[in-house]
């Protein structure tokens, strides 16, 4: 089922069939996210926060190209993930991307995590690489799903 932000909550988990890799030039690809949430309607442009996540656990292991990064591992079955997936909890969670450009997308919710799990993410990987309005958008957004987190 095709969505877009209005029908997304903070900790949904997603996919995304057409996202771009800029960095690589003109490729596509399907990739496995969790949505954190987005900036007011009151901000212009709006962004949205998401996290992608990785299927390639050989990359976290001595030599790899992640070795040493902290990560959190997510079962195949577990929360909707259809494969064992990572988030490397030191790779900067995408925050550059317009509602516009989001919802252009092909997404589809998959599933859900739980709240400690959104916390943890929040607490270890969010604070570290957003900037303090950011960090009080992805705080509203969780707060409209019921999670609250203090502003430190």
């Amino acid at each position: 089922m095709a969505t877009n932000t209005e029908e997304l909550t903070a900790g949904d988990i997603i996919t995304i069939e057409n996202f771009d890799l800029p960095d690589i030039g003109d490729t596509e690809k399907r990739i496995w996210c969790i949505y954190m949430g987005m900036d007011s309607i009151l901000d212009y442009p709006i962004y949205v926060y998401f996290c992608r996540t990785t299927t390639q656990k050989e990359d976290f292991e001595k030599g790899g190209n992640r070795d040493g990064h902290k990560f959190i591992e997510f079962s195949k079955g577990q929360y909707g993930f259809e494969k064992t997936c990572l988030l490397d909890l030191n790779e900067r969670p995408k925050a550059n991307i317009t509602q516009e450009k989001f919802n252009s997308y092909i997404i589809t919710k998959k599933g859900r995590l739980p709240d400690f799990r959104i916390k943890e993410i929040f607490n270890k990987c969010l604070t570290e690489f957003l900037l303090p309005r950011q960090l009080k958008s992805v705080r509203d957004s969780l707060a409209q799903v019921g999670i609250y987190i203090k502003n430190k």
